[in-house]
Formats: C-alpha cells, sequence, structure tokens
C-alpha cells in the first residue's frame, strides 16, 4: 500500500505544470523606435558597477485586433514608454493611450540597438 502510494506521488508531481512565461502578464517598456519598429532596452546595473544594456526586438501589436501592428513611424528616433500586456514571442498588445515620448533616442541606446544585430 506505501509503495501504492509513493507511486501516486511521484506521478502527481511528475504532470506537466503550466510555465508562468507562457501566459501574458502586464509590463511597462520603455525604448526606442527605430525604422518603425520597437526595441525595448533595459540597462541593468551589475554588483561591481558596471551597465550591461539589454536589447529586445518587440512585435508590437494593436490590443483591439492583435493581428495588426501598431503603427510607430511617427515615433522614429525616439524613446518611449508603452505599458500593456506582453505574450511569448516577444509580442507586445500595447495600450495606445498609454505611449509616452520620453525624449531622442539616446546615443548608449542606439549604439545597442545597432550591436544587438536585430
Amino acid at each position: 500500500m506505501l509503495n501504492f502510494f509513493f507511486i501516486m506521488m511521484v506521478c502527481y508531481l511528475s504532470l506537466p505544470v503550466p510555465a508562468q512565461a507562457s501566459k501574458p502578464f502586464s509590463a511597462t517598456l520603455e525604448g526606442c523606435v527605430i525604422k518603425g519598429v520597437f526595441f525595448s532596452v533595459e540597462k541593468k546595473v551589475s554588483t561591481d558597477s558596471s551597465a550591461k544594456i539589454s536589447v529586445y526586438r518587440m512585435d508590437v501589436r494593436n490590443p483591439k485586433d492583435l493581428e495588426k501592428k501598431l503603427n510607430l513611424s511617427p515615433y522614429e528616433g525616439k524613446k518611449i514608454r508603452l505599458q500593456g500586456r506582453l505574450h511569448p514571442g516577444d509580442i507586445f498588445e500595447a495600450n495606445p493611450k498609454s505611449l509616452k515620448v520620453l525624449g531622442p533616442c539616446d546615443r548608449n541606446s542606439r549604439n545597442a540597438i545597432s550591436g544587438s544585430g536585430r
């Protein structure tokens, strides 16, 4: 009987559980629009005080119709902030009303984007 209980417990614990990353989640992203594409730029400072810049090319979609991309070409060369829901595959369902222009895209961000090969 104890063996049966143990086997059932192992089977239960080995059942697949949906990963949190597979579900959309709310996010606020900052980055630059280059050639009509939004690049999320994250600056992280490590424990040794060195800064690391991570760049993610985002597929920004219209929340009313996820098949349509959000037109960001009016913000070419600008640094912007967007709020929305991040889906697997770097698809970002952006709330167009949350879009805020933060100014021109800074040199460090532009260099990181061009150096990322994206």
